[in-house]
């Protein structure tokens, strides 16, 4: 049915869908069709009415797909001609497979503003006993949704900032891109609300900041020490706490004093 190439009446879908041609199941179908296209696919594509608080949520981000061969990216295709396997039915430890492309994934969403505290977010270092219960955290609605393992991560972006701007052509409320912090990725956001003269607030994802702190943290700590732990805490409550100099101060201090064999995961953290 994907591939028909022109319109199909609710009998000819049902035939291809293994259906009985009758009456009963044609007009049963074809109800069932029009509820799609109407509550599901305009829906999807009729933004409603939001207060100029409203967030406009943006994300976009990678996802390796593996592939045919036939399928690989030229540069993708001549490296998987190059490999030499090391085993004959497992790979090597740091061994590649080379016969994945490169997928862009991208959504655009609505959230209201919903404030919470750095601890909210994360445990402070040690017991937590006693706290305050932690305040919600935003919900998304009116989820929109699209993605290409065809073109790059250009396109996907311009259609991203398209559905965006359907939803608020007028620029009047808070942009927010989430990220994790690719440099060309982010560079290419950045591009393209320029291009659109749009203000954005850029924020990258804290999952993925925290992965750099662990990596600094087994830097400085031995293995499974218990004070890694509240040393990442700590840092990444002052990171939500907007005191983003002072941790990069107390990082370059502790770098200087660690000896080249362990600054690795710290100079991670730092890229």
């Amino acid at each position: 049915m994907v591939d028909a190439g022109r319109a199909l009446r609710a009998g000819q879908i049902a035939v291809a869908m293994g259906l009985p041609d009758e009456a009963a199941k044609r007009e049963g179908l074809r109800s069932k069709l029009k509820r799609l296209v109407v509550d599901t696919f305009y829906a999807a594509r009729t933004p409603l009415p939001c207060t100029a608080c409203t967030v406009l949520a943006i994300s976009v981000d990678g996802k390796g797909v593996a592939m045919r061969p036939e399928a690989l990216r030229p540069a993708t295709a001549k490296a998987a001609a190059r490999a030499r396997a090391t085993f004959r039915t497992r790979l090597a430890a740091g061994e590649k497979p080379t016969r994945k492309r490169m997928a862009t994934l991208g959504v655009v969403y609505d959230v209201e503003p919903a404030p919470r505290r750095p601890h909210d977010v994360i445990a402070v270092p040690g017991d937590r006993a006693g706290q305050p219960l932690p305040r919600a955290r935003p919900s998304a609605t009116r989820t929109w949704l699209c993605g290409s393992v065809v073109t790059g991560p250009g396109p996907v972006i311009a259609k991203v900032f398209d559905h965006a701007e359907a939803r608020d052509p007028a620029h009047a409320r808070p942009w927010v891109v989430l990220v994790d912090g690719a440099r060309h990725q982010r560079d290419l956001i950045t591009a393209e609300a320029a291009r659109r003269r749009i203000r954005v607030h850029i924020v990258i994802d804290f999952v993925h900041v925290l992965e750099k702190l662990w990596a600094a943290a087994w830097s400085l700590h031995p293995p499974a020490a218990p004070a890694a732990e509240d040393w990442g805490a700590g840092h990444a409550l002052a990171l939500l706490a907007g005191h983003t100099g002072q941790v990069i101060t107390t990082l370059t201090t502790q770098a200087a004093t660690a000896g080249a064999q362990h600054r690795d995961g710290i100079d991670a953290c730092f890229r």
